[in-house]
């Protein structure tokens, strides 16, 4: 049975909202950069203009850091575009963050595919891989080893022309 992007989409954010990823942890799917930190606020379908709409992101503080993590889901096997997608989301969350807060940490991505067959290029920035399947047992998750990919830049990067994202929400 193949599940639609929404439906991983909800079980995954609903885990991470409301069961601190103890769900996730057990089907394999282990976002540890936020653990033992303060409570992560996680959003769903953040606007981040002109980039594009992520599907789950969450902030948390570390260290007087405010630190983040974005995931992006894919209902077929992940391929070279969904790394450019998620590299362009990254690029614009990061501007927005530094332009908006002194302290600002680290972003983790995480790209989460119906599939994956680990051929791509590494050359620059950290991407966590996972894919999932559906069985008797429900969905289960296998997280790969990180992908070093591109940075992608933009000269548009200058500022945001309409601010989706309320920095007193995130703070």
């Amino acid at each position: 049975m193949q599940l639609l992007e929404k439906e991983v989409e909800d079980f995954i954010y609903n885990d991470l909202a409301f069961n601190d990823g103890d769900e996730l942890d057990g089907r394999g799917l282990q976002l540890q950069s936020y653990r033992n930190y303060s409570a992560p606020k996680w959003f769903r379908q953040l606007s981040i203009e002109p980039y594009g709409i992520t599907d789950i992101v969450g902030f948390y503080r570390r260290d007087g850091y405010l630190h983040a993590d974005l995931l992006e889901l894919k209902a077929v096997p992940i391929a070279l575009e969904h790394f450019e997608q998620i590299s362009r989301y990254k690029r614009g969350l990061e501007i927005y963050l530094k332009n908006t807060f002194k302290n600002f940490g680290t972003i983790q991505c995480y790209l989460i595919g119906n599939g994956y067959d680990g051929l791509y290029i590494q050359n620059g920035i950290n991407i966590h891989v996972a894919s999932y399947e559906y069985n008797l047992h429900g969905i289960m998750f296998d997280h790969h080893a990180p992908y070093s990919g591109w940075q992608i830049t933009n000269a548009k990067d200058r500022s945001f022309r309409k601010r989706k994202i309320n920095a007193k929400e995130i703070y």
